[in-house]
């Protein structure tokens, strides 16, 4: 008496194990394939940081002008009335 073997092929069925059942043994076939996949991961820092900075700049623009009477006192008025004149 002999005993014969008979191998039959199904999809795998998400089992990694062998197993026996029985009479019946069940080997998953393993296969290599490469998985490729994108992830994201850091790679470099940025630092923003918001500071005050003065800047000055020159505007050439007619401006409105009003004329100021200054009353000075203990002041020699003919000098005042000198520093008007080299004013304009």
């Amino acid at each position: 008496m002999r005993e014969e073997v008979t191998v039959e092929r199904r999809p795998a069925s998400g089992n990694a194990d062998a197993r026996i059942e029985g009479d019946v043994i069940r080997v998953p076939l393993m296969a290599e394939e490469v998985v490729a996949e994108k992830r994201v991961v850091p790679k470099e820092e940025i630092v923003i940081r918001k500071h005050a900075v003065k800047d000055e700049q020159e505007v050439d623009a007619d401006v409105r002008k009003e004329p100021s009477d200054v009353k000075r006192e203990g002041v020699d008025k003919d000098r005042i009335s000198e520093e008007r004149i080299q004013d304009r």
